[in-house]
Order: structure tokens, then C-alpha cells, then sequence
């Protein structure tokens, strides 16, 4: 359970970096950014999970109030930073909404200003300085079409990169879960082999007894290689 517990300080510590790291920029924070606190906290839950079975196991009383009261403070820490993370994504959003409708704002007045010096044969800036310009009943917004078709093909791969963000997140859920299963399976083998030294097996009886299993499939196998011979012999002799 110990090592349970220090592998939960060590998450939360990286978890409490990584959003530090978003909230310095979190409108040029990269997607990838995103993917890896995700991960990371559907990590750290996963192993207050585990804390919270062994500490239900734990024998010893004190040592069970004091690791319910780690997992108390693991969980409302958790909950900060999922709260944590979602006002950084809003924060994000609205950052990059009033970036997005800046740049359309600004494309659509150099637009309009092009289409005036077009129109009057002069420059764009001496038309923002003569007073006595007077307006032009038929506008041109083919700049601010343009930005707008720019916005969405950047909506586009935004979303795109949020889909592969979370798929490279379930690989890495299924490669901890592998790693995770096999320490299981090496802890397993290890019980089984403490369980056979307290009943009395020795270790070189074990390993006998693998090497006779492995000899015996060996000469399973073996005889239905032979008999699939003498079957074919039989059936080219006789038939």
C-alpha cells in the first residue's frame, strides 16, 4: 500500500506541472498538452481506486484510518483539478473565439479599405484621413469570406487534432492496463511459488515438474506427428 501511496503523490505532483504549464499560456497551449492531463488524471484515479481496495483490506486499524484519510484528500485534490482543467479549457476558448473574430474584424476592414482605393483610384490610407470621402453604396467582402472559410478550416483540424489526441490517450490507457496486468500475472507466479515453498516444495521441485510438463507436451505432440504418418502410409499402402 506504501508504494500505492507514493505512486499517487508522484501523479499529483506531475499533474499539479502540467496544468501549471497550461495555465501560463492557455491559449497557445498545444492540443497534445490537453491529451496528456487527461490521461494523466484518468491514471491518477485509476490508482486511488487500487488505494482505496487496499486500504479497505488493511488490518491494522490505525493504518486503515490514516489511509482512508490520504484517500480523502487524494480525491478532493482530484476534484480541484478537474475543475482546475476545465476553467483552463474555457479560458481557452474564449481566447481563441476573440482571436479568431479580431482577425475576421481586421481582414474585412483591410478588405473594405481595398475595395474603396479600387473604386476611387487612390490609396487606402488617404481615404481614412479625407473627411470628405463619401461612402460606397456596393462593398466587395471577398477578404472577409476568405477569413471565415480560413476559421472553419482551422475549427476543422482543431477538432481533428482533439480526435487524435484522445486516441493516442485509450492507447496509452490500454498499454498501462497491459503493463499493469502483467505485473499482476509476476505477482501471481510469485504467491504461487511462496504457497509451494510453505507446503514444502522446494524450488528445484517446481522447476522438475515444469521440465516433465513440458517434456510430456513434447511427446504428446510428437506421437500425433507419427501417427498422422502411419495414417498416411496406411491410406497410400492400402488405398
Amino acid at each position: 500500500m506504501n508504494s500505492l501511496y507514493n505512486h499517487a503523490i508522484k501523479q499529483s505532483q506531475s499533474l499539479h506541472r502540467e496544468l501549471q504549464t497550461f495555465a501560463e499560456s492557455p491559449a497557445d497551449a498545444p492540443l497534445s498538452l490537453l491529451g496528456q492531463i487527461s490521461a494523466s488524471l484518468a491514471s491518477h484515479s485509476r490508482t486511488l481506486d487500487e488505494y482505496a481496495t487496499s486500504a479497505s483490506q488493511e488490518i491494522v486499524p490505525a493504518k486503515k484510518e490514516q489511509a482512508h484519510a490520504r484517500l480523502e484528500k487524494f480525491k478532493s485534490d482530484l476534484h480541484d483539478m478537474r475543475a482546475e482543467l476545465e476553467r483552463l479549457k474555457k479560458v481557452r476558448a474564449e481566447s481563441v473565439y476573440e482571436a479568431s473574430r479580431s482577425e475576421l474584424i481586421t481582414r474585412r476592414v483591410h478588405g473594405h479599405a481595398r475595395s474603396l482605393s479600387q473604386e476611387n483610384g487612390s490609396d487606402p490610407s488617404s481615404l481614412s484621413e479625407n473627411p470628405y470621402t463619401g461612402p460606397i453604396q456596393q462593398p466587395q467582402y471577398t477578404d472577409y469570406s476568405r477569413a471565415e472559410g480560413l476559421s472553419r478550416e482551422q475549427a476543422t483540424l482543431g477538432r481533428v487534432g482533439d480526435q487524435l489526441d484522445e486516441f493516442l490517450e485509450r492507447g496509452k490507457l490500454v498499454l498501462e492496463n497491459l503493463g499493469e496486468q502483467r505485473e499482476m500475472l509476476k505477482a501471481t507466479r510469485r504467491r504461487i511459488y511462496g504457497v509451494a515453498n510453505t507446503l514444502g516444495i522446494s524450488t528445484d521441485t517446481i522447476r522438475m515438474v515444469e521440465r516433465r510438463a513440458t517434456a510430456d507436451k513434447r511427446f504428446f505432440y510428437g506421437g500425433i506427428v507419427v501417427l498422422l504418418v502411419c495414417f498416411y502410409y496406411i491410406l497410400r499402402w492400402f488405398g
